[in-house]
This record gives structure tokens, sequence and C-alpha cells, in this order.
């Protein structure tokens, strides 16, 4: 008995759920029963006040057919009332559940969130630390490039020179300065290289000095026959004396400078004093007055010499401002 009520109960629920208007039905015939019982009673209680009515009632049924009809709208209305609050106990539940469903995934969410939000911290954290370590690796690359490149500059300095260098004793060997006397060749070759990438490039690193006073003492003998002793300061100086006019004039304009600091470059004062005499039987004289009153050497070899040219040469390029010698 209990199995088919239970099965009629679930039947009845699978009924409202699928036609959700017999609830409304329910509440209706709930309503309209109270209304029929309210009706039967008050109909009752105008028939009892005569006694002869209610013995007619009596002996005919009425009262006890009316008292039915009121017993059982009563308990049809009670029976609907117990659907409707059962299917709705059912929906409290359902909507409780689901409440407490939707709390929990709200509660994983929250949890979730704040994991993202510690995990957007920790990145945040790291991603300032690779932009930190970006910016050092940036700074260190920047550095390296430009030592890359100082490297990079000192190599092609480094490669001009020695083509400069090269280019003026071929250019010397080749007998280009063949009309000028040993000193004005020294002169012309030494002051070209100061002036140019050579003399750039020794004024950072003197790696090729030593080779060039070496190359000097070397052409002089190959091409002039200079030896490489000593020799009288006159006879560098009179042998220069005897240079062609337009020569002297070339030298005379290549030494020539704004500045008067002749003590620092005793040798090219010298030499464009010489050039600037006059030729004549006391020119020897003049020669000696010269080499006494700029104080220098009596004697030179073509290594002190060219180091003597070279260093005055660089001193006089500073004095210019044009480069900073390493003298």
């Amino acid at each position: 008995m209990t199995t088919v009520t239970d099965n009629h109960q679930r039947e009845l629920e699978d009924l409202l759920e699928k036609i959700p208007v017999l609830h409304d039905k329910h509440i209706v015939d709930l309503v309209n029963g109270l209304e029929v019982a309210k009706d039967h009673i008050r109909v009752r209680e105008s028939s009892n006040n005569s006694f002869f009515q209610r013995m007619v009632d009596s002996f005919s049924g009425k009262s006890a057919l009316r008292q039915q009809r009121i017993d059982q709208n009563l308990s049809t209305g009670l029976e609907s009332a117990v659907v409707w609050l059962e299917h709705l106990q059912a929906q409290q539940i359902r909507s409780d559940r689901a409440l407490a469903h939707v709390t929990y995934k709200l509660t994983e969410t929250r949890a979730g969130v704040q994991k993202l939000a510690l995990r957007h911290l920790e990145l945040r954290e790291e991603v300032s630390l690779i932009c930190e370590r970006m910016d050092e690796l940036e700074e260190r690359f920047l550095g390296q490039m430009k030592e890359f490149n100082l490297r990079l500059d000192s190599i092609d300095m480094r490669q001009s020179a020695m083509a400069q260098m090269h280019k003026e004793f071929d250019r010397w060997e080749s007998g280009s300065y063949a009309g000028f006397s040993p000193l004005a060749q020294l002169t012309i070759v030494l002051e070209s290289l100061s002036w140019g990438a050579f003399g750039k490039y020794d004024e950072q690193n003197s790696e090729f000095r030593e080779q060039l006073f070496d190359k000097c003492v070397i052409t002089l003998k190959r091409l002039e026959g200079v030896p490489p002793t000593l020799i009288p300061t006159n006879e560098w100086l009179s042998a220069m004396s005897q240079d062609r006019a337009i020569a002297k004039e070339s030298l005379v304009y290549m030494l020539s400078s704004r500045e008067h600091y002749h003590r620092k470059v005793a040798l090219n004062t010298a030499i464009k004093d010489t050039l600037e005499l006059q030729p004549g039987a006391h020119a020897g004289k003049n020669i000696e007055m010269i080499i006494q009153n700029r104080d220098l050497p009596y004697v030179f070899n073509g290594r002190t010499l060219s180091k003597r040219l070279y260093k005055e040469s660089c001193v006089r390029l500073e004095s210019e401002g044009l480069y900073v010698s390493g003298f």
C-alpha cells in the first residue's frame, strides 16, 4: 500500500513539475472549497434558528448532506494545501541546494581570484626582475659595443697609420723629394706624418715611433748616403741653405705658426732662420750664430735628428690645438 502511495506521489510531483499551472489550480480549488464551505455553514446557521426547520432538515437528511459537503470541501482543500506545501517545500529544498552550490562555487571563484591576484603579484615581481635584468644586459651590451667600436676605431687608426707611414716612405724613396737637402727631406716626411693619420694614432699609441726613426736612418743612408754616425749640426743646416728659393719658401711656410715658442721648437726655429738667410760669404758664420742662439746640440745623427724634428712638430701642432702630443 505504501509503495502504491509513494508511486502516486512521485507521479503527482512529476506532473506538477511538468505542468506548473496545476499549482495555481490547487490554490484556486482550495479557495473555492473554502467559499463553498462558508456558504453551507451560512445556510446551516440561517436554518438552525427554527426548531421545526432543524427537525425537518434532520428527517429529510439535508442537514447531514450539507455537513458532508462541508467536510468534503474542507478535506479537498486540505489535500490541495498539503500538495502545494509539499511542492513548495521541494522547491525550497531545491533552491537551498542551488544556493549552497552557488555559494560553494563563489567560494571557489573567490579562492581562485585570490590565487590569481597572488600569482599576478608574483608575475609582476618576476617581470620587474626581468626588466632590471634586461636593463643590465642592455647596459652591458652597449658598453661592449662601445668598447668594440673603440677597438675597431683603434684598428682602423692603426691600419691608417701604417698605411700612411709606408706611403710617405715610398714617396720619399721614389725620388719625390730629390730636389731637397737631406734635412729638408727629413723635415717634409716627418711633418707630413705628424699632420696625418700617423700622428693621430701616435698620439694614443707610440708603437710605431721607433720604427719610424729607424726607417728615417735607413732611407737617409740609402738615398743620400748619410751615415748613421754623428754629423755636425752646421753641416745639416748648411746643406739646407743651398736649396732652391722655392723649396726654402715652402719649408718656411710649412714650419710657420701663429705662436712664438722658440725654446720648445728650437730646431724648427733654427731651420727657419737658416732658410731666411741671404746667400753670401758669411753664411757659415751666420749658421754658427744661429746654432748658438738657439742653444742646439753641435752634432746630430740621423736618429736623434729625426726624434727632435718629430717631437717639435708634435709640440707645434699641440700648441695650435690640433692634438695633444705624447711627448
